[in-house]
């Protein structure tokens, strides 16, 4: 680990002196357990249908399982079967730091007609942010590569750090954003 100290514009460090989360939400989220304790996989749900069950996810909570993932969604799609013959499935993923509402589809018909509706985009999304400032106009465009590969973030060991310091969330259509509300 380097000591405490600034390190100059464009110097490539070794990735054995990467910096650590440079977030506190980061690290808060990355503590190894959800938010929401798995024991009550009931409170997660928002509405539910014939079709279609809508889940809050909690950031924190993965949707697939991996390596170093504790507990996930997909392990526990069984859990909300209901009274149909099988488990629900998923109709499209959140990153595990994001907070949202995930659609299950509870039979094959409904798990089609959601995949066209995402395919066709006829399933609006809003991302909301928070911002270390208030952005200096009301609304406006976002002018950076949503969803470019070379486009590094704030704690990729393995890029420089990119001018624009972001995390790439997902890539957008409508890159517009407007300030709902400035705490």
């Amino acid at each position: 680990m380097l000591p405490s100290c600034r390190v100059a514009r464009h110097v490539r460090l070794a990735a054995s002196h990467a910096p650590k989360a440079a977030t506190g939400i980061r690290e808060a989220v990355n503590r190894g357990k959800p938010l929401l304790p798995l024991d009550d996989l009931e409170s997660l749900v928002l509405y539910k249908d014939r079709d279609v069950i809508a889940l809050n996810k909690p950031s924190g909570l993965s949707v697939h399982t991996g390596p170093k993932v504790a507990e996930d969604l997909c392990s526990n799609l069984h859990h909300w079967q209901y009274d149909s013959p099988d488990p629900p499935n998923l109709a499209h993923r959140l990153d595990r730091d994001t907070s949202g509402v995930i659609l299950l589809s509870r039979d094959s018909s409904a798990a089609r007609r959601l995949a066209e509706l995402f395919q066709q985009r006829r399933i609006k999304k809003t991302y909301w942010a928070i911002t270390v400032n208030v952005p200096s106009k009301p609304e406006g465009r976002v002018t950076i590569p949503l969803g470019t590969k070379d486009l590094a973030t704030q704690n990729s060991p393995r890029h420089h750090m990119h001018r624009v310091q972001c995390v790439i969330l997902s890539p957008l259509d409508l890159q517009f954003y407007c300030i709902y509300d400035c705490m």
